[in-house]
């Protein structure tokens, strides 16, 4: 089995090669969405102790630095996409429709999670992961074929739009509320303070980046910006014992929306975006043991969750039907059900906060998968048939 130096090697090897390889596939028009996070965490199985032993089961716990600086770039990617120029140009009840939606499937999965395990965090946890809708199936399909139903795809787009925002605050302001230090100094205001200081960490970085960018016109430098500030937010956060990631989407969502030349940025951001989701993904997959698993939380995620957005689903297409408004698809809810890198991320900032639970992971990264290609099976199926050339 590799020492740590050596797997951060074998991984990062890995990830380089994936994303040359996703990039090719890419060009030549070959693209499959639910089977891309499946084959990174199947790889990583295959090298951890259960597969060749290259990378040991514990690799979360050695590699902490490295995850803890790939979930601040994730928080920085996801914050990026939260511009409020867009978001004011939406209707009211779309704004409203779009937070109401995820939140009340989240509550539910996390009002179960707490009937079973009675450990507030983990539940609240799961029910921000149960929040997360993938657009990148949707997206990737809308580009190959034509949709059956152009009215069902926008709303689909603007449910999976809006699912991160809920999903990354809820799983902030949880991570505070039950954050180690919280729990060890029992102060009934330190909760309050914990949270001014993941708000002002952000804020920090946030500015700083602006500050810093403006003098900045070369593309490795605002990249060499962009990775400084990322370690930052990691190690600041660590340190008080909170997750990074609702930190680095605060910073990411800051300079997105006040910063004069936001392309310059997001270019910077997607160069390091892809490697750093396949390492997470090898890294879920070499800490994956193989006999331990979770069945409530499997359960939890890929049943109840599932019915819920379907539930949901079918209730708001009634409501809208009567207001003429029917996107007039069946089963929407199951367009949905794809849950993308964002909730693998959520899942390993989770761990590092739990005493865990056993089998945890590997449940949550079983249920991310069924999610995924379940739904990815009912887009082709009924949003994007395959139509035959007359």
């Amino acid at each position: 089995m590799l020492r740590a130096p050596l797997a951060l090697v074998l991984v990062v090897g890995f990830s380089l090669l994936g994303t040359e390889v996703q990039r090719r596939l890419q060009v030549r028009g070959i693209r499959l969405p639910a089977v891309e996070g499946v084959f990174w965490i199947l790889m990583g199985f295959s090298l951890g102790s259960r597969g060749l032993g290259l990378l040991p089961s514990d690799i979360l716990a050695k590699l902490h630095p490295v995850v803890l600086l790939a979930l601040a770039w994730v928080g920085l990617a996801f914050g990026m996409q939260v511009e409020f120029r867009v978001l004011r140009r939406l209707e009211p009840w779309h704004r409203r429709l779009g937070l109401s939606f995820p939140l009340l499937t989240g509550l539910l999965v996390a009002l179960v999670c707490l009937k079973i395990s009675s450990k507030m965090l983990p539940a609240f946890g799961l029910g921000a992961v149960a929040m997360l809708s993938a657009p990148e199936s949707l997206e990737a399909l809308s580009r190959a074929r034509k949709p059956a139903s152009r009215a069902a795809i926008r709303f689909l787009r603007l449910l999976t739009a809006f699912s991160g925002i809920p999903a990354v605050l809820s799983f902030g302001v949880a991570s505070v509320l039950f954050s180690p230090l919280s729990t060890v100094v029992g102060g009934d205001l330190l909760w309050t303070s914990l949270l001014l200081e993941v708000a002002g960490i952000g804020l920090v970085a946030g500015y700083a980046i602006l500050v810093m960018v403006r003098g900045v016109s070369d593309h490795i430098s605002i990249m060499t910006i962009l990775i400084g500030v990322a370690a930052l937010v990691a190690g600041a956060t660590s340190t008080i014992g909170i997750s990074p990631l609702p930190a680095a989407a605060l910073t990411g969502a800051i300079v997105i929306n006040r910063c004069i030349f936001p392309h310059r940025i997001l270019r910077a951001v997607h160069l390091f975006e892809r490697p750093l989701l396949i390492a997470l993904m090898v890294l879920v997959g070499a800490a994956l043991k193989g006999l331990a698993f979770s069945w409530w939380v499997f359960l939890v995620l890929a049943f109840l969750r599932p019915a819920a957005l379907v539930a949901q689903a079918w209730l708001l297409g009634r409501l809208m039907a009567r207001r003429g408004l029917s996107p007039g698809t069946k089963g929407l809810g199951f367009g949905l059900l794809p849950q993308g890198a964002l909730s693998i991320a959520l899942i390993i900032a989770l761990m590092s906060l739990i005493d865990p639970i056993r089998g945890f992971l590997e449940a949550a990264a079983a249920a991310i998968v069924v999610n995924q290609l379940l739904g990815e099976i009912w887009l082709r199926q009924f949003l994007f048939p395959r139509t035959e050339a007359k």
